[in-house]
């Protein structure tokens, strides 16, 4: 299988984003992670295979399946033939995990050092930012992280993030104390981190819970502790957290604290689960119910919840067919009740980032060469309308020894409560690659109260790019949201808003020797804004980074 897809590509066909400007931090550090160190599909438990997101529960129930049936799955040709997998999964697959028998000596520790700084001038200013990691880990038994970063502006660096996790010898059971995340069914009831807001792929109608997971990441998480574990067919996960507890220990002693608590039991079979789930702060709980039943192409998820604070109601159900390779279609429908609210909810949502006052539905039609979604929904307390559709076309070409992918984006959006007219969002991006060497173009216009453009060149060389752009976006309501590539780990998706152009140079590299990894990073950037009525200074900035692992 002759690879056509890229790491970013890959992270956004695994979680259903529609680009790379729909990501956060947490994700893209998740999957940075499982580079380093990749999921052993030939040796992970079932626990291990759920938890990590990368495969869905059909799929690590037919993996499951075939490993005692077949025996090692030699190829991601092999592991592309399988049900529900298909040769674009696969290929993705190959980025996060390995094929490998793993092998690990007894009471040998693996981990990871890193230390980032970076400086900026603005308006004869100069300031300073850092951060600095520590993880640490017996394989399948137990693990230590420890983060923490000192932003623009801050006046000291604070305690961070830290997370410990241990693991019973069958792997069946664990614990978790300091960070973690809870993500159960659909999310209405709990869902922390990472969340989808919109449905413009068919990977975006359905999500893989995880139960509770550490945190390996700078981004805000529950603050408590936590354990899961398996009795036969049943998974049992929960945890308690101290809501505000992360914010005092940054500083911010204005924060309200609050005993938070969720928990989740999970009957699992082959072709599906049935879920009960519940999660309060600081009062009563909200309590759901959620399933996802299909296999052979069809899955049917869906959850249902009540809250007994707001006694409102909330449901998502949502249906997948996958009727043969390279062609999908989905569909879902969606009620958050407007005094639902649940803290802890995250569920799959269009309307704003709480989980409540919103009624609607969704479709969308997948094919290799691109996908087409509609969503429409309602606010029901004051009768609004939201519209949003989004149509893609994109493909991968093999000329020779050159690759050539051309891909097309029309996004339509209005939303009658927030006064924003029509929001017509065109992209085109052209990219072509020959061996270590890549080129990438882009165009991007937007309009809405005016007419808005963006267009940038970048060239790429064994983990190095250099980017130019231009742009002109005169209105807020017209910025245009752009992925810039920067150090392992970091992400970077800036509002480009007045007019002007940028420069960039970003460099990863790694060295290799023994069971030692080093991993250098450096990125230089300059936004040169004209005089306009944004009002926008221009901007240095310069980061450096370097990192130790060792396996």
């Amino acid at each position: 299988m002759r690879r056509l897809i890229s790491l970013m590509e890959a992270i956004l066909l695994l979680t259903g984003a529609l680009g790379e400007e729909e990501l956060e931090e947490s994700i893209v550090e998740r999957f940075e992670r499982y580079v380093s160190a990749p999921l052993h599909l030939n040796t992970a438990g079932r626990t291990r295979l759920l938890e990590s997101s990368l495969l869905s529960e059909y799929q690590v129930a037919v993996l499951l399946d075939h490993r005692q049936r077949s025996g090692t799955i030699r190829s991601y040709t092999e592991l592309a033939l399988l049900d529900g997998f298909g040769e674009r999964t696969a290929e993705a697959l190959r980025y996060f995990t390995t094929l490998e028998d793993e092998v690990v000596r007894s009471g040998t520790v693996r981990g990871e050092a890193l230390l980032r700084g970076s400086l900026r001038a603005r308006d004869g200013t100069v300031q300073g930012a850092g951060g600095a990691k520590v993880y640490l880990e017996l394989p399948e038994r137990a693990g230590i992280f420890w983060g923490s970063r000192y932003a623009y502006g801050d006046k000291r660096f604070s305690p961070g993030s830290f997370s410990a996790e241990y693991r019973a010898r069958n792997g069946r059971w664990k614990l978790l104390a300091g960070d973690y995340h809870a993500r159960f069914g659909q999310g209405l009831c709990c869902w922390s981190g990472f969340s989808l807001s919109g449905f413009g792929t068919t990977g975006a109608f359905g999500r893989q819970a995880q139960g509770v997971t550490a945190s390996h990441s700078f981004s805000a998480a529950l603050r408590g502790a936590a354990a899961s574990g398996d009795i036969g067919p049943v998974s049992l996960s929960g945890g308690v957290f101290i809501d505000g507890l992360r914010e005092r220990m940054d500083g911010k002693s204005g924060a309200k604290i609050g005993l938070g608590y969720c928990a989740n039991a999970v009957y699992r079979w082959r072709w599906g689960h049935a879920g009960l789930s519940a999660a309060g702060l600081s009062g009563l709980p909200a309590l759901s119910t959620d399933w996802r039943i299909g296999g052979h192409g069809l899955s049917w998820s869906g959850e249902a919840a009540w809250d007994f604070a707001g006694k409102d109601i909330a449901a998502y159900t949502s249906l997948l067919w996958k009727p043969r390779y390279g062609l999908e279609a989905a569909m879902n429908l969606r009620y958050y009740g407007k005094e639902y609210r649940s803290p802890a909810s995250g569920a799959p949502r269009a309307s704003g980032s709480a989980n409540r006052d919103e009624a609607g539905g969704a479709v969308a039609l997948g094919t290799k060469w691109g996908s087409i979604s509609y969503d429409l929904c309602t606010k029901p307390s004051t009768g609004g309308l939201g519209h949003k559709a989004v149509l893609t076309a994109t493909h991968g070409w093999l000329v020779g020894p050159v690759t050539l992918k051309p891909a097309l984006r029309a996004v339509l959006s209005h939303r009658s409560w927030n006064g924003i007219p029509l929001r017509t969002d065109l992209r085109g991006d052209i990219g072509a690659s020959y061996g270590k060497w890549a080129l990438n173009l882009r165009y991007n216009t937007v309009f809405c109260r005016e007419r808005s453009w963006l267009a940038y060149a970048e060239t790429g060389y064994d983990g190095s790019w250099l980017r130019f752009a231009l742009f002109k976006i005169d209105n807020w309501d017209d910025r245009i949201y752009v992925y810039e590539r920067d150090l392992r780990g970091s992400f970077s998706v800036p509002a480009y808003y007045g007019r002007g152009w940028s420069l960039s140079l970003s460099s990863n590299q790694t060295l290799r020797g023994g069971r030692l990894t080093h991993k250098f990073g450096l990125r230089a950037s300059y936004i040169y804004y004209y005089p306009s009525g944004a009002g926008r200074s221009s901007v240095l900035e310069a980061k450096l980074q370097y990192s130790i692992a060792f396996r």
